[in-house]
């Protein structure tokens, strides 16, 4: 049986990858998860103890992850809870992996940069599989472009997909929007 779990925690390990014989790619990572609560009498957050998940993910998400990801950072990871038994040299214990489905910076904590397709955060140098390293566009398998969904959800042309303006909206935009009840984008 196989269960889904969403875990909010900070990554402890190195985000390590590889890649199967057929060439998918796979990224894993150990992600430390601490119970916190306030203490009423006190109104000071108290730590509890801290649970540990080996995660594992594949394919887009992998190459995504692998790009996006550092150790130390907050992330919220939902997938399949596996857990399973292991020993070696005498010893024995219990893995408690999450085959992750999604996996995302926990932005309650900070912010982040959002490339879409197979992209990584920004300053990242290393382009994933399928992207082109000069432009950022995901080409198909015979390296020509994919159309890409507008905001209508009709399918363009890599020309219009390319004209298609990004908004940046900052937090002064947000606190101006709130006060005027509009969204500032």
């Amino acid at each position: 049986m196989s269960e889904t779990i969403t875990v909010v925690g900070n990554i402890g390990s190195d985000v390590t990858g590889s890649t199967t014989a057929k060439g998918d790619a796979i990224t894993n990572f150990r992600l430390a998860s601490t119970e916190r609560w306030l203490d009423r009498q006190t109104g000071a957050w108290v730590d509890g103890a801290t649970n540990w998940y080996s995660v594992v993910c594949f394919r887009n998400l992998a190459r995504n992850a692998g790009c996006s990801l550092a150790k130390g950072q907050p992330v919220v990871v939902t997938g399949r809870l596996k857990v399973r038994p292991w020993e070696r040299d005498g010893k024995s214990g219990t893995n408690v992996q999450i085959e992750a489905d999604s996996i995302g910076h926990n932005l309650r904590l900070g912010t982040t940069h959002f490339q879409g397709g197979s992209g990584g955060t920004a300053g990242t140098e290393r382009a994933p599989a399928g992207v082109d390293a000069a432009t950022g566009e995901i080409l198909d398998e015979d390296g020509g472009d994919e159309s890409a969904p507008t905001a209508t959800g009709e399918t363009a042309d890599a020309s219009t997909a390319d004209e298609r303006e990004l908004t940046t909206v900052t937090a002064d935009a947000f606190e101006e929007a709130e006060e005027k009840e509009t969204v500032p984008f």
